[in-house]
């Protein structure tokens, strides 16, 4: 258990720095994906969407009209 712990937090920052990066730069989502540590931008994209609540498309595209 506890590795799952360390493991789901890591993913968490990962996110969450997945996050500032989606809202500042115009960069391809697997770049992103590639920054903050995912080799597979559909691992990544999965994930994403786990913690958030939708794809990291989706969040982008979000905070750029203001929601």
């Amino acid at each position: 258990m506890v590795c799952y712990q360390k493991y789901a937090g890591h993913q968490s920052a990962q996110a969450g720095e997945a996050k500032k990066l989606l809202e500042r730069q115009g960069g391809k989502i697997y770049e992103i994906a590639a920054t903050v540590g995912f080799d597979n931008a559909r691992h990544f994209n999965k994930v994403f969407r786990e913690l958030e609540g939708m794809t990291p498309q989706q969040f982008r595209v979000r905070k750029h009209m203001g929601n």
